[in-house]
This record gives structure tokens, C-alpha cells and sequence, in this order.
């Protein structure tokens, strides 16, 4: 799309807001006289004395063209009875309103000045390009041509540049998950390292009770072993003394040990 229709579609688009708006309010307008206390019927006479001759005959035609605004003179009298403890607030917001509708309507006014003003600008461009020599024309619309050209690849840089963003924000989500993860399995091993050592530390305990009781077992079986000892040679010594009491070997006590 060329930058003049561009501007015409803008102004298009001004225009219709402006409409809506000089018609919402018209109709704030009607609304505005309908809710007056001294309003007993909608006259053209009562239209005229608030507006100029060109609002009345929109006025006029607001009336005819909807019906919705149609009103009875009993049916007005009814809703000025219903409406008579409200009129002034209403009156003060649809004034409220109204003020803001216009200041809307004259910025929307000097935007199309603005537009109208661009589109002139761009004529006087176009006709003062007329006017140049073939060779310059050719030259400026070599260069504009480049220009687009140079437009387009700065876009497609750009949109590599947002998908290489894009692809690195997403390859660093997954390294943190894949850290995080990590991280978890470390605090694992270290839960089981610390109840390993606690195992093994709680199994040097008993190893060093169990080496206390053996040493103790130890000990004591030495001291039987010393006792039998001593015992035995009581014994060997007492058997000598017995020998030397009796010398001679009788062969019968063989016999008897053997026997028995």
C-alpha cells in the first residue's frame, strides 16, 4: 500500500468517527432537552431556541429517521413527573459528556487537517519529482529502491535476531531446569552420603565395643589358660611325688587301665 492511500484510508476512517460523533451528539443534545423541566413538548420552535438553523434541520431529521426519539405530549408529561427528581444530575452528566464528545470531535477534527495537510505535502513531492530531469528521477528512485530493499533484509535481520533471542531464552529455560535437576540429585547424594556416614560411624561403635569384649575375652582366657597351666604342673609335680613314693611299676595297674 502507497503512503497516499494510506493517508486517504486514515482520513477515511476520521470521517466516519467525526459522523459518529456529531450524531451521538445530536442525540445527547435531544436527550439533554428532553429532561428540561421547562420542556413540556418537543417543538421545533423549543430545537430552534437552543441550536442554530443547521443543527435544527439535523434535528429535524434525527426525529424522522428514528423512531426511538418519537414522543406523545402525555407521554412526555409522564416521564417529566418521573424524571423531575433527577433532571438536574442528568443534565449535568449529559453536559459532561457532551464537553468531552466535543473536545474529542475538534482533536479528531485537527487530525484530518493534519492528514489533508500530509497528502498535500506528498502532491507537492510527487509534482516538484515531475519536474527533475530524467537522470534525477532515475536516481532518486534507484536510491528509494535500495532503500526498500536494505528495509526488507534489516527485517529479516530483526526477525533472526528475535528467533535467536527466542531460541536462547528456551535453550537457558532448559539449562536451569537441567541445573535445578542436577542440584536436586546432588542434595540426594549428599542426604545419602550423610546417612552412609552416620552407618559407618555408628558401625566403628560397635566395632569398638566389640573389640573392647574381646579384649576383655581376651584377657580372661588368659588368665584361665595361666590357671590351667599352673594347674598342670601341680599336677606333674604331684605325680613325680607319687612316683617317688612308689618306685616299683606293678603291671597289674596296667591291665586295670586298660580294662577300665
Amino acid at each position: 500500500m502507497s503512503e497516499s492511500s494510506s493517508i486517504n484510508e486514515q482520513i477515511r476512517k476520521a470521517q466516519d468517527k467525526m459522523k459518529r460523533l456529531e450524531y451521538e451528539n445530536l442525540i445527547l443534545k435531544l436527550r439533554i432537552f428532553l429532561f428540561d423541566e421547562n420542556c413540556e413538548e418537543l417543538t421545533p420552535e423549543l430545537l430552534y431556541k437552543f441550536s442554530s438553523v443547521d443543527d435544527f434541520k439535523r434535528y429535524k431529521n434525527l426525529i424522522e429517521e428514528n423512531s426511538e426519539l418519537k414522543i406523545d405530549v402525555e407521554q412526555n408529561d409522564t416521564i417529566m413527573q418521573q424524571a423531575s427528581s433527577c433532571i438536574e444530575y442528568l443534565r449535568k452528566t449529559y453536559s459532561e459528556i457532551g464537553l468531552k464528545q466535543k473536545i474529542e470531535m475538534d482533536i479528531t477534527t485537527k487530525y484530518i487537517r493534519n492528514l489533508k495537510a500530509r497528502k498535500a505535502n506528498l502532491r507537492k513531492k510527487r509534482a516538484s519529482l515531475i519536474l527533475l530531469p530524467l537522470n534525477e528521477r532515475k536516481k532518486i528512485i534507484h536510491f528509494k529502491v535500495r532503500c526498500t530493499k536494505k528495509m526488507k533484509k534489516l527485517k529479516k535481520l530483526l526477525a533472526l535476531k528475535d528467533s535467536y533471542i527466542k531460541n536462547e531464552d528456551q535453550s537457558l529455560c532448559e539449562f536451569e531446569d537441567e541445573n535445578l535437576k542436577l542440584e536436586m540429585q546432588n542434595n540426594q547424594l549428599k542426604l545419602i552420603i550423610d546417612e552412609q556416614n552416620n552407618l559407618i560411624e555408628s558401625l566403628n561403635k560397635t566395632i569398638d565395643i566389640v573389640k573392647g569384649n574381646a579384649d576383655d575375652y581376651k584377657s580372661k582366657l588368659e588368665s584361665i589358660n595361666t590357671k590351667i597351666l599352673d594347674e598342670e604342673i601341680d599336677l606333674t609335680k604331684e605325680n613325680k611325688e607319687n612316683q617317688s613314693i612308689f618306685p616299683f611299676h606293678n603291671p597289674l595297674f596296667d591291665c586295670l587301665d586298660k580294662f577300665f
